[in-house]
């Protein structure tokens, strides 16, 4: 796997999928941790042989949005206990 923009990270180092078919028997689990607000596209290359043998490739963007939130509680703490918090949110 090549490296993943600024925030982004997996627990793998490579990925592979011995077969596919319908269903969700191969995932790839990536995490969003973003250090501030932000908004892009990550884009995810990828590559298979067809049932051909044929040699295919592609890629599937994700446009997404970080924002910075209050989360208000509603648990009797004093004013100013809130922590910010930052939420993944897909875009479009």
């Amino acid at each position: 796997m090549n490296s993943l923009p600024s925030g982004w990270s997996s627990s793998v180092q490579s990925f592979a999928c011995a077969n596919v078919s319908t269903g969700n028997g191969c995932q790839l689990s990536l995490t969003y941790a973003p250090s501030a607000d932000a908004s892009s596209t990550l884009a995810l290359h990828y590559s298979y042989t067809d049932n051909a043998a044929t040699a295919k490739t592609g890629t599937v963007n994700i446009p997404y949005v970080a924002t910075a939130h209050d989360k208000h509680r509603r648990d009797g703490l004093p004013h100013g206990t809130n922590q910010p918090t930052r939420e993944w949110q897909p875009s479009g």
